[in-house]
C-alpha cells in the first residue's frame, strides 16, 4: 500500500480567506456590544461633559437630561433658542443648564406645571436664562439644592418657589411681573440672594413662612403687596436691601419672625404704600444703627404693635416710630 509520508502542502489562499472572516467577525461582535451598549444608555454618550441643546432645531431641554442621566460625570447643558417645554430635573444630582445668545424656557402647562422643576436633585444651577410663565417659574422642592444666577424669571404665579427644605444660593436675578409671590421660600427651606431684582410683582414681592434668608444688596420695589413679609418663625438676616415703591408695607414681620440688619452701607426702606417696617407679635427685630426707614406713606414709618416685639436700635431709622426699645403691647 502506498504511503504518503508528507503531509499536505500549506494552503496559504485558504488561511487568508479564513483570517479575513475572523476580522470581520471580531469587528462584527464589537460592533453587536456598542449597540447593545447604546441601546442600555439610549444612544447617548458617556463620555459627554457638555450637551448642546439648540431648541430652535427642535431639540428638547428634557431629552438632553435623559442623556445627562447616564453620565456619572458633572454635566452642563449648553441652551440656545426658545425651549417650549415644561423641564423636569428629578433624582439627580451635579447638572448645569447654561443659556446662551438670549435663551429661555417657556411654560406649555397653561400656568399648570413649573416651567423649571427640581425634585430631590443636588447641585443643580440654572444661569443666564429667561425663563417664562408655569405654577412656578422655577420650583426648587423636595430637599433639593440649586443655584440660580443671571437670569429672569417672569409671568409665572410665583417666580422662584423654595420649599421642602430645599435650598437655593441665587445671585443678580430678576423676577418680575408675576401674578403672585416674586419669591416664595417656605416650610424649612433656605434662600442665600446676593444682588437679585424683585419687581412688580401682583402680592408680595418675599413671602417667607417658617424658612431662612439671607439677603444682600437685593432690590424689592413696586410690587402689589408688601415688599417682604415674613411670619411664622421667619428667620431674615438682611443687609443693604432697597425696599421702595411696594403697594403695602415695606417690610411685614409677625407671628415670631426674627430679623436683623446688619449692613455695610445700610438699608433703605421709603416710598412704601403703607409702612416702612411693620413689627407684629412675637417679632425681633435689630436694626443696623445705620439703616433709613423714611418717607413712607403711612406713619409711623416704623410701627410696633400687638404682643411681646422687640425692635433694637428702632430710634436710628431716622423716620418715625411708635416702638419702644423693649416691647410691650400696643395694640394696632
Amino acid at each position: 500500500m502506498f504511503v504518503n509520508e508528507h503531509p499536505p502542502c500549506f494552503n496559504s489562499s485558504a488561511t487568508a480567506r479564513f483570517t479575513k472572516l475572523a476580522v470581520w467577525a471580531g469587528l462584527a461582535l464589537l460592533a453587536m456590544a456598542g449597540a447593545a451598549s447604546a441601546q442600555s444608555n439610549g444612544g447617548c454618550p458617556t463620555s459627554a461633559i457638555n450637551i448642546k441643546v439648540d431648541c430652535d432645531k427642535n431639540q428638547t431641554i428634557n431629552a438632553a437630561l435623559a442623556c445627562a442621566s447616564y453620565n456619572s460625570r458633572p454635566v452642563t447643558l449648553d441652551v440656545y433658542g426658545t425651549c417650549k417645554e415644561n423641564v423636569v430635573i428629578q433624582s439627580a444630582d451635579r447638572i448645569t443648564l447654561t443659556g446662551h445668545n438670549g435663551a429661555s424656557i417657556v411654560d406649555q402647562s397653561n400656568g399648570a406645571n413649573d416651567t423649571v422643576g427640581i425634585y430631590f436633585s443636588s447641585l443643580i444651577t440654572v444661569q443666564d436664562l429667561t425663563i417664562v410663565g408655569g405654577n412656578a417659574g422655577v420650583d426648587c422642592a423636595e430637599l433639593s439644592s440649586c443655584r440660580l444666577e443671571n437670569s429672569i424669571v417672569q409671568n409665572a404665579n410665583n417666580a422662584l418657589v423654595l420649599r421642602s427644605r430645599s435650598a437655593v444660593e441665587g445671585a443678580n436675578n430678576t423676577f418680575q411681573n408675576n401674578t403672585g409671590f416674586g419669591v416664595w421660600v417656605t416650610n424649612g427651606a433656605t434662600w442665600i440672594s446676593i444682588g437679585d431684582m424683585v419687581i412688580g410683582n401682583a402680592d408680595d414681592g418675599i413671602r417667607i413662612v417658617n424658612a431662612d434668608v439671607i439677603a444682600l444688596g437685593d432690590t424689592i420695589k413696586n410690587n402689589t403687596g408688601d415688599g417682604i413679609n415674613a411670619r411664622n418663625n421667619a428667620r431674615l438676616r438682611v443687609s443693604d436691601l432697597t425696599i421702595t415703591g411696594n403697594g403695602v408695607n415695606g417690610v411685614e414681620l409677625n407671628s415670631a419672625a426674627t430679623m436683623e440688619w446688619f449692613d455695610g452701607q445700610g438699608s433703605v426702606v421709603t416710598g412704601n404704600g403703607q409702612h416702612g417696617v411693620v413689627v407684629g407679635n412675637q417679632v425681633n427685630t435689630v436694626f443696623s444703627g445705620i439703616d433709613n426707614v423714611s418717607g413712607n406713606q403711612a406713619q409711623p414709618d416704623v410701627d410696633c404693635y400687638g404682643l411681646y416685639w422687640v425692635a433694637t436700635n428702632v430710634d436710628t431709622v431716622g423716620g418715625t416710630t411708635n416702638c419702644l426699645q423693649a416691647g410691650k403691647q400696643k395694640e394696632k
